[in-house]
């Protein structure tokens, strides 16, 4: 029992790191993403094909940001689905 105590113990800093990092990289993909859709949208010079592809893939990214990637960080710190059974399908069909 001890030892499961201690493994506790130690795995709690290495959480804590794991969620920081990974709302990090949420926070900066969300940003990031919404600064090119901005810029694209704002400045007439860039509103070219090229430059319209690279705003839709900002959406695409700008979407898993959002959606997908919190969901992913909780499912990774705590090591089961807590969502229930409708988001979990959701999920797998995606």
């Amino acid at each position: 029992a001890e030892e499961y105590i201690y493994q506790d113990f130690i795995a709690l800093p290495w959480k804590v790191v794991v969620v920081l990092l990974l709302a990090l990289f949420t926070l900066a993909t969300t940003l990031s993403n919404s600064f090119v859709i901005a810029t694209v949208y704002r400045t007439r010079k860039l509103h070219t094909p090229a430059n319209y592809l690279i705003a839709s893939l900002a959406v695409t990214d700008l979407l898993v940001s959002i959606l997908v990637m919190p969901i992913s960080t909780m499912y990774t710190v705590t090591g089961r689905w807590t969502l229930g059974q409708v988001v979990c399908d959701l999920w797998l069909s995606s």
